[in-house]
């Protein structure tokens, strides 16, 4: 049997990034204990094309919107790589590139691909790292973070 991972998932599908007022809806939905998916890195992917997602599991029963304080562990972490031209300076990052950064600094991706606001002038990656198993401590998630 695959590993299951358990996140939040929203329940409405978004064909184009969601705006400031829909994020901020989305982000109540997260909250919802109802909203606690189980499912597969494969499941977890296609997740990721049509729906909003958290990706940690929350306290059930938390509060109105998602918020630290909801946090409870998380084993699967997002990383965006947006290539502002700002940040970048030159030449955006392409997947490879972006599969060797993460390689180079021990975190090998489990999955890379574009984001709804992806598009061939301004490529938009979103980076998957898996941990070997579920980080309890926010402190040490916040860390992997860093």
């Amino acid at each position: 049997m695959k590993q299951q991972f358990v996140y939040q998932r929203d329940t409405q599908v978004f064909q184009t990034k969601p705006n400031s007022r829909e994020a901020a809806a989305i982000n109540v939905r997260l909250a919802d204990a109802a909203n606690q998916v189980e499912g597969t890195l494969d499941q977890f992917i296609d997740d990721c094309m049509r729906y909003s997602v958290a990706p940690f599991e929350i306290k059930l029963g938390g509060g109105a919107s998602l918020t630290a304080d909801l946090w409870q562990r998380q084993q699967i972490f997002l990383f965006d790589v947006d290539n502002k031209p700002e940040v970048v300076g030159s030449e955006p990052a392409t997947a490879e590139e972006a599969l060797l950064l993460f390689q180079a600094a021990g975190l090998p991706p489990a999955a890379i691909w574009t984001t709804m606001s992806h598009t061939p002038e301004q490529p938009r990656l979103r980076v998957m790292i898996v941990s070997r198993e579920a980080i309890a401590n926010i402190d040490q998630a916040r860390g992997f973070l860093a």
